[in-house]
Parts: structure tokens; C-alpha cells; sequence
């Protein structure tokens, strides 16, 4: 325990390295995400692209707010979980 507390103490813990996005459904999604934005974009004047881009920028910092917001909730659930497991009596099995 005191060698992962450690470690998020010291920031070398981070969430989102251990998702795997190497799965098939994850890459089908992006790949027709990707393919969509570029045949979008190939309709739009320089202008429209810039704007697109700015968009596209725009929603992903939203996103990895919103992520945040997600983390350090489960976090805080995951705290109150562990509080509410400790309160309850420990009883030796058997008895």
C-alpha cells in the first residue's frame, strides 16, 4: 500500500496510460471518427477548416475536463467505499 501512495504522491500513477485502446471497438470507433472529420472537412473553405479545427479543439479540452470530473469522483466514491467497508465489525470466520 505504501509503495502505490508513493507513487501517486509523486505523480507516476496516471489513470489514463492504463486504459487499453488497443481494442477492436476503440479502433473502429476512431477510424470512423477520423473518416468522417476528413470527408467533412475536404467540403469546407479554408475559413470553415480553421473554425472546424478550433471546434475540434474547443471539445477536447471540454472532454478532458469532463474526464477529470469523472476521475476525482470515482476517486471520492472509491474513498467512501473504503470508509464504509472499515466500519463494518470484523468478525473471525467461523463464528
Amino acid at each position: 500500500m505504501e509503495d502505490i501512495l508513493k507513487q501517486l504522491y509523486h505523480g507516476e500513477i496516471a489513470p489514463d496510460e492504463q486504459i487499453d485502446i488497443s481494442g477492436e471497438d476503440f479502433k473502429r470507433t476512431a477510424a470512423a471518427y477520423n473518416k468522417a472529420a476528413e470527408k467533412f472537412c475536404k467540403s469546407l473553405n479554408e475559413e470553415q477548416k480553421q473554425e472546424f479545427e478550433q471546434l475540434k479543439y474547443i471539445k477536447n479540452n471540454n472532454d478532458c475536463e469532463y474526464d477529470l470530473l469523472n476521475f476525482k469522483r470515482g476517486f471520492q466514491l472509491g474513498m467512501q467505499l473504503t470508509l464504509a467497508g472499515l466500519q463494518i465489525p470484523y468478525t473471525k470466520p467461523g463464528k
